[in-house]
């Protein structure tokens, strides 16, 4: 059940139960239940644009493509999305600026997430690392068009 997967990496406490009549049923306490509520709405809204990902038209692989592979190694990349890197040491104007990770930075047009910020408080300076992705990562299309693409390499065909 992936939302109780989605509870259980928040650290929401829940119980799956199984009901004859009702089915499969994921309880939460009162006191969690808006907090439990909102984290699986926005799992939703988050997964909401695999869906058009038709489960039917996907390719399914007859063979091994990588048969002398060991479940560790690896056997091919693949470049998901690009990113640019912001390093920077920034000059504080104002102390009461706080630049710390999760803020978002405006620089040359792009929108910078803070990962990482370092405060040299006695020269005013925060030295930063922030990153902007430039486009969508879709891990679920890039393994549908790696299925397709080997899937028409079949050498038994």
């Amino acid at each position: 059940m992936e939302w109780s997967l989605v509870l259980a990496s928040q650290g929401i406490e829940h119980v799956i139960e199984h009901d004859e009549s009702k089915g499969w049923m994921l309880s939460v306490s009162e006191q969690n239940h808006e907090k439990a509520l909102g984290q699986i709405q926005q799992y939703r809204l988050e997964t909401v644009s695999y869906t058009h990902l038709d489960v039917y038209k996907r390719q399914i692989l007859t063979y091994d493509p990588y048969p002398n592979a060991g479940m560790n190694d690896v056997v091919r990349r693949e470049i998901l999305g690009r990113e640019l890197v912001l390093t920077a040491k920034l000059k504080l104007e104002n102390r009461a600026v706080d630049i710390h990770p999760g803020i978002a930075l405006e620089y040359q047009g792009h929108e910078f997430t803070v990962k990482e910020s370092v405060e040299h408080l006695q020269d005013d300076i925060v030295e930063v690392i922030g990153s902007h992705f430039l486009s969508l990562i879709e891990p679920v299309e890039a393994i549908a068009k790696l299925r397709e693409i080997l899937a028409a390499s079949n050498p038994k065909l």
